[in-house]
């Protein structure tokens, strides 16, 4: 994945001159089983909107002293979400999961929180937390908190 970036009708609200371009995801995904924790930090984020009118947020970093990368991903089933929490896998949240290995190990929760705080109209800027544990798969499961910062 490159450094593409898509806007969503989120990031439509025209913002003032002052708003600096923010694109910030970070956080720990720490290791249920104690096999060592990551530390994330987003070499990369897109947001979008699905095919199916939802709002997409990925973030993705290089894996540490291996191929392939890390990612985190989380859709909210309104693309225009207000500020509030919304639960995953029943309360606005409709995927939320992690990625950690070159052939696609993908990590999806088992139950979730994305908070969020969307300042349009006044800025096209969201930010917030998302923090879930995920199903155990091969042996390992997680505890992923990440922060986020978007602004464009």
């Amino acid at each position: 994945m490159g450094n593409h970036r898509e806007t969503s009708s989120i990031h439509h609200i025209a913002a003032s001159t002052d708003i600096k371009n923010t694109r910030t995801m970070k956080g720990t995904f720490i290791h249920l089983d104690n096999k060592g924790d990551i530390e994330f930090d987003a070499t990369g984020i897109r947001t979008g909107i699905t095919q199916d009118g939802k709002f997409e947020v990925i973030g993705w970093m290089p894996r540490p002293n291996k191929d392939g990368e890390i990612r985190v991903q989380f859709q909210l089933d309104n693309k225009d979400a207000p500020t509030g929490d919304y639960l995953y896998p029943a309360g606005g949240v409709s995927k939320l999961l992690i990625i950690v290995n070159t052939t696609g190990y993908q990590f999806e929760a088992i139950s979730g929180t994305v908070s969020l705080t969307n300042e349009a109209p006044g800025q096209a800027r969201i930010h917030g937390t998302v923090v879930f544990v995920t199903e155990e798969r091969y042996g390992d499961h997680y505890d992923v908190r990440v922060d986020f910062d978007i602004s464009d």
